[in-house]
C-alpha cells in the first residue's frame, strides 16, 4: 500500500529565488534519473494558501509517494549506503534553502477502507481543502461506519450537491519511526479552483434544506474538535509534479 511523506517548509529569507531555481533543477534531475528512485510513485509540489484569499502563506508542501513504508526505508538506506551514486542528486537538493525550524514532516497511508474518489482531473487551478483530525475515544467503529455512509452518499448525490469537487481521498497517519498506524486521520478535498470551493461552502449555507440529509451523516460528529487542523494547498506548475505510475 502506498506510503506518503508530506513535508512543509518556508524558504530562508532572502533565498527565495535560489529556492525556486533549485526546485526546478531538482524536478528535472529526478525525472531524468528515475533509476535512482525505484520506490517512488509520485512527487507533488504545492504552495499553502489562505482559504478566502488567493494569498500564499509563505509555506510550501511536497508530497512524496512511495510504493510502501518498507520501500521508503529501503530508498533512504540505499542513499546512505551508496552515497557516491547519489552525489549529483545532493547537489540539487533544495533543502539548503529551507528554513530548518520551519520544516514539518508527517506520514500517511490510504485508509484500509480504501475510500478514494475522483471525478475530475487535477489542473493548475485545483484547490485543496486538507482536513486532519483525531476521533473521539471509543467511537472508532462508529466513525469508520459513518465514513462509509458518507462516501456512498456523496457518490449518489454528486451531480446536484458536490459538482465543484474533483476528488476526495481518505488517509490514516503513520508513525515514521515504526511504521505503525496512528490515531490521526486526513481527508483531502480537491476542488476545481478556489472560487468553486467558496461557491460550494456558500451554497451549503444558503441552501440548508438541500444538505440536511448530508449533515446527518457527516463524520465530523466523531472528531475531537480541538485536534482538527485545516490547510489549503494549490499546485504550482504541474510540470513540477512527477508521476512514475503513469496516472494522476
Amino acid at each position: 500500500m502506498s506510503f506518503f511523506e508530506v513535508e512543509t517548509w518556508r524558504p530562508k529569507t532572502g533565498e527565495e529565488a535560489q529556492h525556486d531555481l533549485m526546485i526546478k533543477r531538482w524536478f528535472a534531475f529526478v525525472q531524468e534519473h528515475q533509476d535512482l528512485f525505484p520506490e517512488w510513485c509520485s512527487a507533488r509540489y504545492y504552495r499553502e494558501v489562505l482559504r478566502n484569499e488567493d494569498q500564499w502563506t509563505g509555506r510550501y508542501v511536497m508530497v512524496f509517494e512511495y510504493d510502501s513504508y518498507d520501500g521508503r526505508n529501503a530508498y533512504k538506506e540505499r542513499r546512505t549506503r551508496q552515497s557516491d551514486r547519489y552525489s549529483a542528486y545532493m547537489e540539487v537538493d533544495p533543502y539548503v534553502h529551507f528554513e530548518p525550524e520551519s520544516v514539518i514532516i508527517t506520514s500517511w497511508t490510504p485508509h484500509a477502507q480504501n475510500l478514494q474518489k475522483r471525478w475530475r482531473p487535477t489542473t493548475p487551478e485545483s484547490f485543496y481543502d486538507v482536513v486532519t483530525w483525531t476521533p473521539i475515544d471509543g467511537t472508532l467503529e462508529e466513525h469508520d461506519a459513518m465514513m462509509l455512509q458518507w462516501y456512498d452518499y456523496v457518490e449518489e448525490h454528486y451531480d446536484e450537491l458536490f459538482p465543484e469537487w474533483c476528488s476526495v481521498f481518505y488517509y490514516q497517519g503513520v508513525d515514521l519511526a515504526s511504521g505503525r498506524l496512528t490515531d490521526r486521520y486526513r481527508m483531502s478535498f480537491e476542488y476545481k479552483n478556489r472560487a468553486a470551493f467558496l461557491a460550494y461552502k456558500k451554497r451549503k449555507i444558503d441552501e440548508p434544506d438541500a444538505y440536511a440529509a448530508y449533515n446527518e451523516i457527516d463524520p465530523v460528529v466523531y472528531f475531537i474538535e480541538e485536534t482538527k487542523v485545516i490547510e489549503h494547498w494549490q499546485p504550482l506548475e504541474l510540470d513540477h509534479w512527477l508521476d512514475f505510475s503513469g496516472s494522476q
